[in-house]
C-alpha cells in the first residue's frame, strides 16, 4: 500500500490541482509543525524575500579571549585575564543592534574574521536590585564570569554523570552537552570608542584602566544555535519526566545533587539543538543558561545574588 501524501486533501486526488487548491485545503498542516507517525518535525525556517531582506549594521572590533580551564579532579574552574601583549588579538564584526533579548542579557550576532562559523555575543543589562539598563562594565564582567563558570561546571558534572551511567550499564540520552563558551574582552586602544552594542558611553569607558586586563567591556561568546528551545524544568518546578531526554535530565539533576554532597541543585534546565562534528552523535542538545542553587554559606559565586545564581532564558 502506498501511503497518502502528508498535507494533501485526498478529495483533490485524481484532479488537476493548482496552488490555490492546495492552499485552500483544510488538511494542510502548519508548515512548521508536521506530524509524521509518532514524530513531529519542527523548522526554524523564516521566509524572507531577497529584495526585502534587512541589512544589518555591524562594527569592526578586536577581541582578547581569557584563558579558562576546568580541573578534572574537583571541577574547579580557573580563569586568567590576559594583557594585550600576551596573546593574539582576534578581529571580528559585531552587530550594532541585538537580535534577541532574554530576561537579563542582550544577544548580538558576531562573526570572527577568517571563520565561517556564526557566533553570538552576550552581555548583561539587568542583574537585579533595580539595575536594569544600568549595569556597569565591572558588574557585567563579574556576572559573565559566573555564567561561564556555570557552563564549565555543568559540563564537568555531565561528564561524570555519563561515566557513572556507563559503569551501571544504564541507557541514557547521550546527545546532551553544555554550551561551549568563552569570555572575551573588547580591546580599546588610543582614541577608539566602545562599540555601539556595548551600550556604554565613551565617558564611562574613560574611567576604565585599559592596561588592567580585568577592566574593559567583556562579552560571553557562544556558537549560534537553533532558536527552538526545549525547556525541561523551571526555577522551582521539576515536572514528571516523560521520554528519554526528559528522564535523562531528571536523573542528571539528581546526580548533581548527590555527587556534590548536597551542595548544588540545578534548575531552569533548557536546551537547543545544533549539529555536531561527532559522526556518532550528529545532532546534539546544547544545555545553556541554567540556574544553580548552592548550599554553601556565604557563597556568592562572583556575581550571583545571594545563594541563588541567576540564569537566563535566551535564544
Amino acid at each position: 500500500m502506498v501511503p497518502k501524501r502528508v498535507g494533501i486533501d485526498t478529495r483533490l486526488q485524481g484532479k488537476r490541482r493548482n496552488a490555490g487548491d492546495l492552499a485552500s485545503s483544510a488538511n494542510v498542516p502548519d508548515p512548521k509543525r508536521i506530524r509524521l507517525g509518532s514524530h513531529v518535525l519542527q523548522s526554524a525556517y523564516q521566509h524572507r524575500s531577497s529584495f526585502n531582506a534587512p541589512i544589518e549594521n555591524t562594527s569592526a572590533i578586536k577581541l582578547l579571549y581569557t584563558s579558562c580551564k576546568t580541573l578534572d579532579l574537583t571541577g574547579e574552574v580557573e580563569m586568567h585575564f590576559r594583557k594585550v601583549s600576551q596573546t593574539e588579538v582576534v578581529a571580528a564584526q559585531l552587530g550594532d543592534e541585538s537580535y534577541h533579548q532574554g530576561k537579563t542579557k542582550l544577544v548580538y550576532k558576531l562573526t570572527v574574521d577568517g571563520q565561517d562559523k556564526p557566533y553570538v555575543a552576550k552581555r548583561f543589562f539587568d542583574i537585579g536590585a533595580g539595575s536594569k539598563g544600568q549595569v556597569n562594565p565591572n558588574e557585567n564582567r563579574n556576572n559573565l564570569h559566573a555564567e561561564l563558570r556555570h557552563l564549565k561546571l555543568g559540563q564537568w558534572f555531565l561528564s561524570k554523570f555519563y561515566d557513572h551511567a556507563r559503569e551501571l550499564g544504564a541507557e541514557v540520552f547521550e546527545e546532551f552537552e553544555f554550551a561551549s563558551a568563552s569570555l572575551a574582552r573588547k580591546v580599546i586602544e588610543g582614541s577608539e570608542k566602545p562599540s555601539i552594542a556595548s551600550g556604554y558611553h565613551v565617558d564611562k569607558i574613560n574611567t576604565i584602566d585599559i592596561d588592567d586586563p580585568k577592566d574593559g567591556v567583556y562579552w560571553l561568546i557562544e556558537e549560534r544555535r537553533s532558536p527552538i528551545v526545549t525547556r525541561f524544568t523551571s526555577t522551582m518546578v521539576h515536572p514528571w519526566a516523560r521520554g528519554k531526554q526528559a528522564i535523562t535530565i531528571s536523573a542528571f539533576a539528581h546526580f548533581v545533587y548527590v555527587y556534590s554532597g548536597g551542595n548544588v541543585v540545578i534548575a531552569d534546565i533548557q536546551a537547543s539543538s545544533t549539529l555536531s562534528h561527532d559522526p556518532r552523535h550528529p545532532n546534539v542538545q546544547v544545555l545553556f543558561d541554567i540556574m544553580t542553587h548552592t548550599g554553601r554559606e556565604g557563597d556568592d559565586d562572583e556575581g550571583s545574588q545571594g545563594e541563588n545564581e541567576k540564569g537566563d532564558e535566551e535564544e
